[in-house]
């Protein structure tokens, strides 16, 4: 008799353990889809992660350009109801909303109360509670922001493609272009620093990172008993990497580099009696290179820039002298495999501003302003 009890009792625990299963799946597909377009301004992503975490919203968040007006904001949806993305304005932020399935739009100033970035942390929290509200709104069955105008559904123009994926404004990888200026410092195993300025050309599409730069060399003063000599190095290089990591807010590079390296001698200065002095010479080399490479977003197109990595230089120099009867010492050995570190700020290209006129009709006729969480009482139309 026991034994039919405890199968019973198995028996009805997986049936409850499926029905739960079964109850939390159809809840997350139930769950309504909302896309913000990156990158957001200060903490915005976490602000926003925080604020709607507890309604029946997914968040999704995709890098793409700023969508010029209505339709272009439906065809970076994905299928998502919502579309999110936030601007950056001299004294605040402006917030677009956009009701995919009603086609209806809401934008809002956020006016910068001091004289913070984006109107400091209490700014930015106004966004995130505003898009909680709406999302609240549109959960509840309310209406949020102005209807738009349908499609417009002028013939075409014989110029223009007749392909319909030709006309598709998706969020595909556009080209960056990133200049760099810096310092960098490296390990050569017998200066105390070898360092100097950096700068650095590059190109950005999605993950692919391709660039060129060059390294100047300030010098280093090496002293021993007998000699005294000044050891420059300079280097021209080209990159090729991929990004390990994408953010809204920064990322992680990996960058293989290749190019040439120019170590230059000054003459030597003898400190005794017996020793000849040398003249200046200069040592070119090939350098192979490896860096990981981090990047963290200061503004809407500025960067901080930091890589560490290794620079393998084959025919690092090997400094002697010679006494007066031809005795030949080692003086220094140089690495060949040399630690590096840079830092630099980037400066990088962005979406091209979207054209006045026609194009931002949608997305300007309802602007309104308020600066405090206070006033999201309002209805919201």
């Amino acid at each position: 008799m026991w034994s039919v009890v405890g199968r019973a009792s198995r028996t009805l625990g997986a049936c409850l353990a499926l029905l739960c299963a079964s109850v939390g799946v159809a809840g997350a597909q139930g769950r309504e889809r909302a896309r913000v377009i990156a990158p957001l301004p200060a903490d915005l992503d976490e602000r926003l992660v925080g604020q709607t975490s507890d309604l029946e919203w997914a968040l999704e968040t995709a890098r793409a350009s700023t969508p010029r007006d209505l339709d272009e904001a439906t065809r970076l949806s994905r299928g998502a109801r919502v579309v999110i993305w936030v601007e950056a304005l001299p004294n605040g932020l402006r917030l677009h909303f956009v009701d995919v399935r009603e086609r209806r739009l809401l934008v809002r100033d956020f006016a910068a109360p001091n004289d913070e970035p984006f109107g400091g942390s209490a700014n930015v929290e106004s966004v995130a509670v505003a898009v909680r509200s709406a999302l609240q709104a549109l959960s509840l069955g309310g209406e949020v922001g102005v209807v738009a105008p349908p499609p417009s559904t002028e013939p075409r123009e014989p110029n223009e493609p007749t392909d319909p994926a030709a006309a598709i404004v998706d969020d595909a990888p556009v080209l960056a272009v990133e200049v760099d200026a810096g310092w960098w410092t490296a390990l050569d195993g017998e200066s105390p620093l070898q360092h100097g300025p950096t700068l650095r050309l590059g190109l950005r599409r999605a993950r692919l990172v391709l660039g060129l730069g060059g390294e100047v060399g300030l010098g280093a003063r090496l002293t021993d008993p007998l000699t005294r000599v000044t050891v420059t190095r300079h280097a021209a290089f080209a990159e090729l990497g991929a990004g390990l990591h994408v953010g809204a807010r920064g990322g992680l590079d990996l960058l293989a580099r290749v190019g040439v390296a120019r170590i230059a001698r000054g003459e030597v200065e003898a400190r005794v009696d017996g020793l000849s002095p040398e003249p200046a010479t200069t040592t070119t080399s090939a350098l192979f290179g490896l860096r990981l490479v981090g990047h963290v977003a200061l503004a809407d197109h500025v960067a901080l820039r930091f890589g560490v990595g290794a620079d393998a230089i084959p025919s690092a120099p090997v400094l002697r002298y010679a006494d007066e009867a031809g005795n030949t010492q080692i003086r220094n050995r140089f690495w060949w495999l040399q630690p590096s570190v840079a830092l630099a700020i980037v400066v990088r290209s962005g979406a091209s501003p979207a054209p006045a006129g026609a194009d931002r009709q949608n997305l300007t006729g309802a602007v309104t302003r308020f600066s405090s969480p206070a006033s999201l009482s309002r209805r919201w139309r």
